[in-house]
C-alpha cells in the first residue's frame, strides 16, 4: 500500500497499491483511485503514469474511478486507455478486472 516511485521528472509518483508481478502470468500492477473522477485528477494520474512508465519496465497501471456518484465520462475513460491505463469503474462492473488482478 502506498508506493511511492520517482519518474523521470524527478518528482514522486504515489500509487494506492502494487501487486507484485506473478512470474508468467502477470506483470506488476500498479493501482490508483480516484473518488472523484473529473478532468483534473484523471489528468494527474495520467502524468504520474507517463512519468514513471519508462522507469518500471514491466508494470501495468489500473485506474479505478467511482462510478457511484453518476456517470464516469466517456472522455476519461478513453483518456486513461489512450495511455495505456486500465481503467475500472467501482463498484465493479467489469470481471476481467478482478481477474487480471487476481493472476
Amino acid at each position: 500500500r502506498n508506493a511511492i516511485f520517482t519518474g523521470r521528472s524527478g518528482l514522486d509518483v504515489k500509487f494506492d497499491f502494487v501487486i507484485p508481478k506473478t512470474v508468467g502470468r502477470a506483470p506488476e500492477r500498479l493501482i490508483k483511485a480516484i473518488g472523484n473522477p473529473d478532468k483534473n485528477s484523471v489528468t494527474n494520474a495520467l502524468f504520474g503514469w507517463d512519468d514513471i512508465s519508462a522507469v518500471r519496465g514491466d508494470s501495468e497501471s489500473y485506474l479505478f474511478m467511482n462510478g457511484a456518484s453518476g456517470e464516469v465520462k466517456p472522455s476519461l475513460i478513453q483518456a486513461c486507455e489512450n495511455y495505456g491505463i486500465h481503467p475500472a469503474i467501482w463498484p465493479i462492473e467489469d470481471e476481467r478486472v478482478v481477474e487480471a488482478l487476481a493472476a
